[in-house]
Formats: structure tokens, C-alpha cells, sequence
């Protein structure tokens, strides 16, 4: 029987979800950290990056993901200072990730900040042509708004 995620069945769902996780997840949404909060306002939100549907702070197996494009299968992950200490855990998750057949994108969290204009473009390459001309996905999605520091900062 199919399900509402991705079309993954109760099985799937089974050995890809802990439901431990779920409160850790939901708090994670609540507290997004800034580039967190700007990819997900200005490019993923609302199906507005052509039509694909995005999840934030979303379980898979032991892991909670940033983003995750079910469709796709592909993972958006965002890196701050943080993960400069965590470099052999981020591989060894990764690569389990890929097992299960996803694609995994870091971004340094400060470029999302510091130009998210330049990260729509570059999340744009992982977009199959198919879907890009899927109907009502004929034109890219309206160009972001140009994002500034605030002064003094």
C-alpha cells in the first residue's frame, strides 16, 4: 500500500523514520538557525522551487536532515562552525545516507547567508531537465531578493 511519503510504503517508512527523534526534529524547526531560515523562505518553501516539495529538519533512520527533497532524493544539508569539529561523523552519515540511495549537498551556512541568490543557482544544477519542464515549471522560479547584510555588521 502506498503512502503519502514519497511513495514510500509501511516497510520503507519503518526502517527509514525513528520515531525518537520526532520532538528533537520539531524543535529544530522551531529554533532554524539564520541560513536555515533564509534557504527555506526564499528558495524551498511552498513548493516554489519548481514544484518539488521540501521538508525541513526531517528524519531518516538516526539522522535528522536539513532538507530533504523525497522526490529527488536529495539532501541539502547546511554546515556552520559547528560541523568543522564534526568532519569524520558528517562522513560516516553521509555515507549512510547515500546507502539509501540520496544525494547529499553541503553548503557552508554562511554562503546561504551571504548570497543565497548564488546557492539557488547552484541547488538549480540537481534539477533534472524533466522536471524543470514539467507543466506549470516552464520558467525558473521569480529571482530572489537580493539579501544584505544589515550596516555596521
Amino acid at each position: 500500500m502506498k503512502r503519502g511519503l514519497g511513495g514510500l510504503d509501511d516497510k520503507s517508512i519503518m526502517t527509514t523514520y525513528n520515531k525518537h527523534l520526532k520532538h528533537n526534529a520539531r524543535k529544530l524547526r522551531n529554533e532554524s538557525t539564520p541560513g536555515e531560515a533564509i534557504l527555506w523562505k526564499y528558495v524551498l518553501r511552498a513548493k516554489g522551487f519548481y514544484g518539488l516539495q521540501f521538508n525541513r529538519q526531517f528524519i531518516i533512520e538516526n539522522y535528522i536532515v536539513d532538507f530533504v527533497c523525497r522526490e529527488l532524493k536529495l539532501i541539502i544539508e547546511l554546515d556552520g562552525k559547528y560541523h568543522d569539529h564534526i568532519v569524520e561523523e558528517d562522513e560516516i552519515r553521509d555515507y549512510r545516507l547515500k546507502e539509501l540511495g540520496y544525494q547529499v549537498i553541503r553548503i557552508p551556512e554562511k554562503l546561504v547567508i551571504e548570497d543565497v541568490n548564488a546557492v539557488y543557482h547552484y541547488l538549480k544544477e540537481f534539477v533534472p531537465e524533466g522536471i524543470k519542464g514539467r507543466q506549470g515549471n516552464s520558467q525558473s522560479p521569480e529571482p530572489l531578493p537580493l539579501l544584505r547584510k544589515p550596516m555596521g555588521k
